[in-house]
């Protein structure tokens, strides 16, 4: 297999960021209440960013010589949005106005 184009990997990537993000949505169907910030445009943007992140991450794979599958395009796409936020989650924090 000569693995995907840097546009076909883009969108499985993109696919890919999307399941990992409707899974959170998906999450919401059993609140008696939905959190209020699903009503903002702060939060769809974020969202939508994230996915893009999934198709960002597999096009950097694709551009750096790797050859990848489908299956392997949406799995990166999935996963990037996850490694983002489990980064954020892990970040040490500082002081306002420090660094270091």
């Amino acid at each position: 297999m000569n693995g995907l184009s840097a546009w076909a990997g883009f969108f499985w990537g993109l696919g890919g960021g999307a399941v990992a993000e409707l899974l959170n949505l998906y999450g919401f169907r059993t609140l008696p209440e939905k959190p209020p910030y699903l009503k903002t445009i702060y939060y769809w943007v974020v969202t939508a960013g994230m996915i893009l992140v999934g198709g960002g991450l597999v096009l950097a794979y694709i551009r750096s010589g790797s050859k990848i599958s489908v299956i392997v395009a949406a799995q990166l796409g999935a996963a990037a949005p996850l490694l983002v936020r489990t980064v954020i989650d892990k970040a040490p924090s500082t002081a306002p106005g420090r660094v270091g």
